[in-house]
Protein backbone atom coordinates (compact mmCIF):
# COMPACT_ATOMS: atom_id res chain seq x y z
CA UNK A 1 0.00 0.00 0.00
CA UNK A 2 0.97 3.93 -0.49
CA UNK A 3 0.23 7.25 -0.96
CA UNK A 4 0.82 8.95 -3.93
CA UNK A 5 0.44 13.00 -3.05
CA UNK A 6 -0.17 15.16 -5.77
CA UNK A 7 -0.10 18.37 -5.16
CA UNK A 8 -2.41 17.46 -1.97
CA UNK A 9 -4.41 19.99 0.55
CA UNK A 10 -2.53 19.02 3.03
CA UNK A 11 -1.56 22.40 4.11
CA UNK A 12 -3.24 25.21 2.20
CA UNK A 13 -0.95 28.66 1.29
CA UNK A 14 -1.71 31.53 3.53
CA UNK A 15 -2.95 33.07 0.50
CA UNK A 16 -5.38 31.00 -0.25
CA UNK A 17 -6.56 30.35 3.49
CA UNK A 18 -9.58 31.90 4.19
CA UNK A 19 -9.43 35.09 7.01
CA UNK A 20 -10.82 33.36 10.82
CA UNK A 21 -14.04 35.86 10.21
CA UNK A 22 -14.52 34.58 7.13
CA UNK A 23 -14.10 31.02 8.44
CA UNK A 24 -16.57 31.90 10.69
CA UNK A 25 -19.45 32.92 8.45
CA UNK A 26 -19.05 30.08 6.15
CA UNK A 27 -19.05 28.10 9.22
CA UNK A 28 -22.36 30.19 10.30
CA UNK A 29 -23.67 29.86 6.58
CA UNK A 30 -23.10 25.42 6.50
CA UNK A 31 -25.06 24.93 10.06
CA UNK A 32 -28.16 26.36 7.70
CA UNK A 33 -27.25 25.75 4.31
CA UNK A 34 -25.04 23.29 3.71
CA UNK A 35 -25.27 23.01 0.02
CA UNK A 36 -25.10 26.94 -0.68
CA UNK A 37 -22.64 27.74 -3.22
CA UNK A 38 -20.29 30.04 -1.79
CA UNK A 39 -17.18 30.79 -3.61
CA UNK A 40 -14.92 29.41 -6.55
CA UNK A 41 -11.79 27.44 -5.00
CA UNK A 42 -9.42 29.97 -6.79
CA UNK A 43 -8.48 31.83 -9.89
CA UNK A 44 -7.64 29.11 -12.70
CA UNK A 45 -4.86 30.94 -13.68
CA UNK A 46 -3.46 29.03 -11.14
CA UNK A 47 -4.03 25.58 -12.20
CA UNK A 48 -1.20 25.28 -14.70
CA UNK A 49 1.61 27.37 -16.82
CA UNK A 50 0.69 27.09 -20.37
CA UNK A 51 -2.10 28.60 -21.70
CA UNK A 52 -3.22 26.55 -24.10
CA UNK A 53 -2.98 23.70 -21.16
CA UNK A 54 -4.89 26.44 -19.37
CA UNK A 55 -7.67 26.62 -22.23
CA UNK A 56 -7.79 22.98 -22.52
CA UNK A 57 -8.71 22.35 -18.52
CA UNK A 58 -11.32 25.28 -19.02
CA UNK A 59 -12.75 23.17 -21.91
CA UNK A 60 -12.83 19.93 -20.04
CA UNK A 61 -16.17 18.60 -19.51
CA UNK A 62 -15.28 16.78 -16.51
CA UNK A 63 -13.55 20.03 -14.27
CA UNK A 64 -16.37 21.63 -12.02
CA UNK A 65 -16.39 25.33 -12.55
CA UNK A 66 -19.00 26.50 -10.15
CA UNK A 67 -18.77 27.63 -7.02
CA UNK A 68 -18.50 25.07 -3.70
CA UNK A 69 -20.52 24.56 -1.13
CA UNK A 70 -20.15 26.20 2.25
CA UNK A 71 -20.28 22.25 3.72
CA UNK A 72 -17.57 21.12 1.21
CA UNK A 73 -15.01 23.98 2.26
CA UNK A 74 -16.08 24.08 6.12
CA UNK A 75 -15.08 19.97 5.87
CA UNK A 76 -11.86 20.57 3.57
CA UNK A 77 -10.65 23.03 6.29
CA UNK A 78 -11.51 20.61 9.15
CA UNK A 79 -9.52 18.16 7.14
CA UNK A 80 -6.66 20.82 6.74
CA UNK A 81 -6.71 21.15 10.58
CA UNK A 82 -7.44 17.68 11.60
CA UNK A 83 -4.51 16.38 9.46
CA UNK A 84 -1.23 17.01 11.06
CA UNK A 85 -2.45 14.36 14.30
CA UNK A 86 -2.95 12.04 12.08
CA UNK A 87 -0.01 12.18 10.24
CA UNK A 88 2.34 10.44 12.32
CA UNK A 89 0.05 7.28 12.53
CA UNK A 90 1.28 6.92 8.75
CA UNK A 91 2.70 3.88 8.10
CA UNK A 92 2.30 3.41 4.24
CA UNK A 93 4.86 4.09 1.34
CA UNK A 94 4.37 8.05 0.49
CA UNK A 95 5.08 9.97 -2.72
CA UNK A 96 4.56 13.52 -2.43
CA UNK A 97 4.76 15.69 -5.83
CA UNK A 98 4.43 19.11 -5.79
CA UNK A 99 5.30 22.02 -8.45
CA UNK A 100 7.45 25.10 -7.03
CA UNK A 101 5.17 27.15 -8.46
CA UNK A 102 2.29 26.07 -6.81
CA UNK A 103 0.12 28.92 -4.88
CA UNK A 104 -2.79 26.34 -4.02
CA UNK A 105 -1.52 24.20 -1.69
CA UNK A 106 1.86 24.75 0.40
CA UNK A 107 5.58 23.04 0.33
CA UNK A 108 5.23 22.65 4.20
CA UNK A 109 2.40 20.67 3.72
CA UNK A 110 3.94 18.26 1.28
CA UNK A 111 7.46 17.96 4.56
CA UNK A 112 4.59 17.71 7.08
CA UNK A 113 3.51 14.33 5.21
CA UNK A 114 7.18 13.22 4.84
CA UNK A 115 8.80 14.24 7.96
CA UNK A 116 6.05 13.43 10.21
CA UNK A 117 4.87 10.21 9.02
CA UNK A 118 6.24 6.50 10.10
CA UNK A 119 6.88 5.58 6.92
CA UNK A 120 9.97 3.96 6.07
CA UNK A 121 9.92 4.90 2.31
CA UNK A 122 8.91 8.51 1.91
CA UNK A 123 9.80 10.51 -1.52
CA UNK A 124 8.96 14.13 -1.89
CA UNK A 125 9.91 15.65 -5.81
CA UNK A 126 9.81 18.89 -6.14
CA UNK A 127 9.05 20.00 -9.94
CA UNK A 128 10.57 23.59 -11.03
CA UNK A 129 7.66 26.18 -11.92
CA UNK A 130 5.24 23.65 -11.81
CA UNK A 131 1.87 24.86 -10.59
CA UNK A 132 -1.47 22.76 -9.21
CA UNK A 133 -2.28 20.67 -11.82
CA UNK A 134 1.35 19.31 -12.45
CA UNK A 135 -0.40 16.23 -15.17
CA UNK A 136 -1.85 19.09 -16.58
CA UNK A 137 1.91 20.81 -17.39
CA UNK A 138 2.88 20.01 -20.83
CA UNK A 139 6.88 20.34 -20.05
CA UNK A 140 6.05 18.37 -16.40
CA UNK A 141 3.18 15.96 -17.31
CA UNK A 142 6.06 13.25 -19.06
CA UNK A 143 8.19 12.99 -15.81
CA UNK A 144 5.67 13.11 -13.03
CA UNK A 145 3.75 10.02 -14.41
CA UNK A 146 7.20 8.19 -14.69
CA UNK A 147 7.80 8.79 -11.76
CA UNK A 148 4.27 7.88 -10.44
CA UNK A 149 4.50 4.60 -12.42
CA UNK A 150 8.44 3.97 -10.93
CA UNK A 151 6.93 4.09 -7.61
CA UNK A 152 3.96 2.05 -7.87
CA UNK A 153 6.22 -0.61 -9.51
CA UNK A 154 8.77 -0.43 -7.12
CA UNK A 155 6.26 -0.77 -4.42
CA UNK A 156 4.09 -3.23 -5.96
CA UNK A 157 7.13 -5.34 -7.02
CA UNK A 158 8.71 -5.22 -3.14
CA UNK A 159 5.31 -6.48 -2.12
CA UNK A 160 5.16 -9.18 -4.10
CA UNK A 161 8.58 -10.37 -3.12
CA UNK A 162 7.75 -10.18 0.84
CA UNK A 163 4.76 -11.87 0.21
Amino acid sequence: TGLIGLSGAYDISPAMRPRPVAVLLLKAIWSFLPKCRVRRPFDPKLIVSDSEALRRWEQDPLVSRGKLSAGYLVQLLRGVDALPAMVPRLTCALLMLWGTGDKVVSESGHEMMIQDSKSTSKVFNRYPDGRHNLLAEPKLKEQVMQDILNFITSHAHAHASSA
